[in-house]
């Protein structure tokens, strides 16, 4: 399947645009002609930016609240949904809404419409606004996903930006690193070979680390880059993505940070779902991804086929020893007094608070020690080259 991006025009002669994925560009026509529109072009969509069409999880969530602002107001979906296509976007925004907007004026239903679109939208979107649509509540269902997305969000911000703070420390450690191998060491070394005396063991070790990383520096650069490419090719294979979501919910703190994260993602979206009349089994189809790591999507899938089978939900997902034993009492309760999606919001609501408290944790301990990190190497470094010069000193005295 190839991405194909078009240009037609409606019954009303206005202009629509959109990307959609198809085997040729003659299946690309028919569609459209389908949907009665006249196309005036269709062309082959060729990303040299592969990031250029992405819609980010912000932009998804303002065009919810925007849009439930708008028809909790009274205005008709079309008419609102027109207003949103004109707005500044990123271009895979406005496409995919001008392409909503022409199937729904066309007489599709608003959920068939973003279906052609799930890309964009995702499954807990499709299903949440035909369920909205079915029971005439499309307003309050959308109140409720741009609160579900807002919410999300923020999660998704406080976990990355406690893994970006390291990440960034280290990436200031190997500048400073490389500016001293390259430029700052290379001037001692030779300082100290016009000298011709005996170098300390340390010193010696590092211009010998210097020299190594000049003479292989290219080698050195095709070696790191060729593995960042395999490393984002195994990424994609499940056997590998299964061992790495495994590994990384064992690393100390980070790992507990992760967990906490996608049991509240896992529980908001299963309330939401809930709350929006999804049955439990599609429910739990549906959020078993949302938790961004496969190692819960696995234990949420054997719950789908147990709680189809006839167990409990809690007894599903007890089997699994990422869900902590509260959790599943919670659930359990939830279950027995018939309040499931106000017990999951609970959980949601409890492990919010976990995950703040544990990125305030995890910071509170990396920003110290990456910092005396840090000043470690570059200590040594200095030390190394300033050595023989103490040595002189001492020689002279």
């Amino acid at each position: 399947m190839a991405k194909f991006t078009y240009r037609a025009k409606d019954l009303r002669g206005l202009v629509v645009q959109g990307i959609v994925e198809a085997s040729s560009k003659e299946e690309v026509i028919q569609g459209l002609e389908k949907r009665k529109l006249t196309v005036e072009s269709v062309k082959r969509d060729i990303q040299i930016n592969p990031f250029k069409n992405m819609v980010s999880s912000i932009a998804l969530s303002r065009f919810t609240r925007q849009l439930s602002a708008m028809v909790n107001s009274g205005l008709p979906l079309v008419e609102a949904l027109e207003v949103l296509a004109k707005q500044r976007a990123s271009r895979k925004m406005q496409t995919t809404v001008a392409a909503v907007v022409s199937d729904v004026r066309a007489g599709k239903p608003f959920y068939e419409a973003l279906q052609r679109h799930e890309a964009v939208f995702g499954r807990l979107y499709v299903s949440l606004v035909k369920a909205g649509e079915s029971a005439g509540a499309l307003g309050e269902i959308l109140e409720r996903l741009a609160e579900h997305l807002e919410k999300n969000d923020a999660i998704r911000r406080k976990v990355r930006g406690a893994l970006l703070y390291p990440a960034v420390i280290v990436l200031v450690a190997i500048a400073a690193v490389t500016i001293l191998l390259l430029f700052v060491v290379p001037t001692f070394a030779k300082m100290f070979a016009d000298l011709g005396r005996p170098l300390p063991f340390l010193t010696s070790v590092i211009i010998q680390a210097c020299t190594i990383i000049q003479d292989w520096a290219l080698l050195l650069v095709i070696s790191g880059t060729g593995a960042l490419v395999v490393l984002n090719r195994l990424r994609k294979t499940p056997w590998f993505r299964f061992f790495l979501d495994g590994f990384t919910l064992r690393i100390p703190y980070f790992g507990d940070l992760l967990k906490k994260s996608a049991i509240s993602r896992f529980s908001r979206t299963l309330a939401t779902l809930l709350r929006g009349g999804v049955p439990l089994v599609k429910a739990l189809e549906i959020c078993g991804g949302t938790a961004g790591n496969v190692r819960f999507e696995k234990a949420v899938g054997e719950s789908v086929i147990g709680v189809a089978a006839g167990l409990s939900l809690n007894a599903s997902l007890g089997k699994s020893l990422l869900f902590p034993e509260m959790t599943v009492h919670m659930i359990e309760v939830g279950e027995r007094i018939g309040e499931l999606p106000k017990m999951m919001e609970r959980v949601s609501y409890f492990y919010d608070g976990e995950v703040t408290a544990a990125v305030e944790g995890v910071l509170s301990i990396i920003e110290p020690v990456m910092i005396v990190f840090l000043a470690a190497i570059i200590g040594v470094i200095l030390i190394a080259m300033y050595m023989p010069l103490f040595d002189m000193m001492t020689v002279l005295d």
